[in-house]
């Protein structure tokens, strides 16, 4: 069956934050996941580069900009304040040259237009260029930090691109014949308490004309379905949850089965240092990006800290752990039992054991308990993967891989794998080879990185 997945999305408005990390790793491994039980995944990414928050996006920019020319200037309330657009400025200035003075003067002079309608026509139109300017340029460095993070997608969608096709008058235009959607105070409703007990009905169309967020949201659920998914997956922020709701209200009202479409929301992130707890806001700029905390902790540490408990609870990310070299650190831990493998079987070939096939091998010596325990524990793996794909839930693999690896270091630290009893060496071997390939495996689905050595 096919499968789409809609993760990240984030409004191009600033850099991937912590938040936005954690959602981009439980997206992809969910992936990872789904094509390794024989779903056909495709990931997508929605790009939000209308409305209000790009409006705002543009504002800041323009503040920055007069700053960078030593003009005082009052910052928008509601604008976007971090450093980041300082630099976009900059660039912006650099490569537009005189082009954006020139915008700024306003239209041919000639024509006898009032100083001030001239000043507001010259500034809805560098207001424009800025907005487009910008939502380039942060969407450049999002898709370079996903890149980092070893985060693909094989689609990126645009709002629009929905408004280009018309999708959205269309998509109310089948509402319309359906009878969902009625007129008030001028505003175009959809009728959303006729799917939910309680839920109030919402605005599809301003009184001025503007469309909603709802409604381009409808429209690109319809486009989405019409590619021939049979299940959608969208992955969102704890802030959208009272928006689930209405949309599979939406999706009910396009004419599709009530299961199609699958909401997961992923709770916040709170960043620490030890027990000291770092504050964060998009909107002050007060945040740490994702790229710094890959510089500092690297992609395996975050990723696996990310996938670490299930997507609705909430995840304290302690930086100070995650760089641990020590057992303390789960993902070090896991990856250690790995590339402690390797070396007991570069060790076997050094001494020129060679590892028989499994049918060679007396397995019926693996008596302890700890062997015992390792067996059984590998013999789960089919249904672990089986069960995070049902459950839409990775944090199941990377619980299973500690509990794997802790009876690992267990069976080492009371047997030895390579001794004078050849057959139990080649049964032990055998043994921690396929716990061998088994961490490789999970950790391969997880998107972390499998050492050979440490």
């Amino acid at each position: 069956k096919k499968v789409q997945i809609d993760f990240v999305s984030v409004n191009p408005t600033g850099p991937l934050h912590i938040g936005h990390g954690r959602a981009a790793a439980f997206g992809d491994s969910l992936a990872n996941i789904l094509s390794k039980v024989g779903y056909e995944v495709e990931r997508e990414y929605y790009v939000n580069d209308r409305g209000g928050q790009i409006k705002r996006l543009s504002s800041s920019v323009w503040a920055r900009l007069k700053e960078l020319e030593g003009k005082k200037v009052s910052f928008p309330e509601d604008g976007y304040k971090g450093e980041y657009l300082i630099e976009i400025a900059k660039k912006l200035k650099k490569e537009l040259g005189n082009k954006s003075s020139e915008i700024a003067k306003g239209v041919d002079s000639k024509k006898k237009i009032a100083q001030k309608k001239r000043e507001e026509k010259a500034e809805s139109q560098i207001l424009g260029l800025l907005g487009r300017f910008a939502t380039n340029e942060i969407l450049k460095e999002i898709k370079v930090d996903l890149e980092a993070f070893g985060v693909r997608f094989d689609s990126w969608v645009s709002e629009s691109s929905l408004h280009q096709k018309k999708a959205i008058p269309e998509v109310l235009s089948y509402l319309q014949e359906k009878n969902y959607l009625y007129e008030k105070d001028g505003a175009l409703w959809f009728k959303t308490s006729l799917f939910l007990s309680g839920e109030e009905d919402r605005v599809l169309k301003r009184g001025n004309g503007d469309y909603t967020y709802f409604a381009s949201d409808i429209a690109y659920h319809q486009d989405k379905l019409r590619r021939g998914f049979d299940r959608i997956i969208d992955i969102w922020g704890a802030d959208h949850i009272g928006y689930v709701p209405r949309m599979k209200a939406a999706t009910q009202a396009l004419g599709y089965p009530e299961g199609v479409l699958e909401i997961i929301i992923h709770q916040m992130v709170t960043l620490k240092r030890g027990k000291e707890r770092i504050s964060a806001s998009t909107r002050e700029g007060k945040f740490i990006p994702l790229k710094e905390v890959l510089d500092e902790v690297g992609r395996d540490a975050a990723r696996f800290f990310f996938l670490s408990r299930t997507c609705g609870s909430h995840l304290d990310f302690d930086l100070e752990l995650a760089k641990k070299q020590t057992p303390e650190n789960p993902v070090f831990y896991v990856q250690y039992a790995h590339a402690r493998i390797c070396s007991i079987l570069e060790n076997a070939r050094e001494n020129r054991i060679k590892i028989k096939n499994p049918d060679e091998v007396k397995l019926d010596l693996l008596t302890t308990p700890e062997e015992r325990e390792l067996m059984k524990e590998i013999s789960l793996l089919p249904d672990e993967v089986y069960e995070a794909a049902k459950s839409l839930e990775p944090h199941r693999l990377t619980t299973y891989l500690q509990e794997l690896a802790t009876l690992f270091h267990q069976f080492y630290t009371r047997h030895r794998v390579i001794s004078e009893d050849r057959e139990l060496t080649q049964a032990r071997l055998m043994l921690v080879k396929a716990i061998k390939v088994t961490i490789g495996d999970v950790l391969g689905l997880l998107g972390i990185s499998v050492p050979q050595k440490m």
